[in-house]
């Protein structure tokens, strides 16, 4: 949810964390207060978005979830689609981020990709 919609929703929902994109002027913040929200929403509401605060993972928290699901392709416990899909969601999810240290672990999870996409021969 981007906008001003994002916006009426965090004014309401106290689960719900504001949002803003990396743009040309300013980088990326997290956490917004709803004032700033509706500034930044004045100039440009496509840099505003909202997430539950729940389903907020840290960066440690993915690069973890990244290492396990490494592990387990290299002892090939689960199968590689599934754990492939599971490296693509993350590493998805990071890119979308702007901070360096996800940005790093956003990349190693593509060259992750890369080298299981390789093993099954289908590079791209």
């Amino acid at each position: 949810m981007t906008g001003h919609e994002a916006i009426e929703l965090a004014e309401t929902d106290t689960t719900v964390q504001l949002n803003k994109y990396n743009d040309p002027t300013e980088v990326a913040r997290e956490d917004i207060s709803i004032d700033d929200a509706r500034g930044v929403a004045k100039e440009d509401p496509g840099l505003i978005f909202a997430v539950r605060r729940a389903a907020i993972a840290s960066a440690p928290e993915i690069e973890q979830e990244l290492t396990r699901l490494r592990a387990k392709l290299a002892a090939s416990e689960a199968s590689r689609a599934e754990l492939v899909g599971a490296l693509e969601d993350c590493a998805d999810w990071l890119s979308r981020n702007t901070r360096t240290d996800d940005l790093e672990i956003a990349s190693d999870a593509r060259a992750a990709l890369a080298n299981a996409r390789k093993a099954e021969g289908r590079e791209e």
